[in-house]
């Protein structure tokens, strides 16, 4: 998710995690994955900061598409 720079540092994004989070475990998720950029340190502190982690031994692989 993203949050306007205005709404940021309020609680919400937390708020909005924990609730997802929630909602997986009810589902029966036991784990969950997300994507942030290598250099935007702000959102890695706040991704870590909720117990996010690198996962070692994997990168992302992207390739763009075409139509044909």
């Amino acid at each position: 998710c993203w949050l306007e720079p205005s709404v940021r540092g309020a609680g919400l994004g937390a708020r909005m995690v924990e609730s997802a989070e929630a909602a997986f475990v009810k589902a029966g998720c036991t784990s969950v994955s997300l994507e942030v950029g290598k250099e935007n340190a702000p959102g890695r502190r706040f991704w870590m900061g909720r117990g996010f982690a690198d996962r070692a031994g994997f990168g992302l692989l992207e390739k763009a598409l075409t139509k044909r």
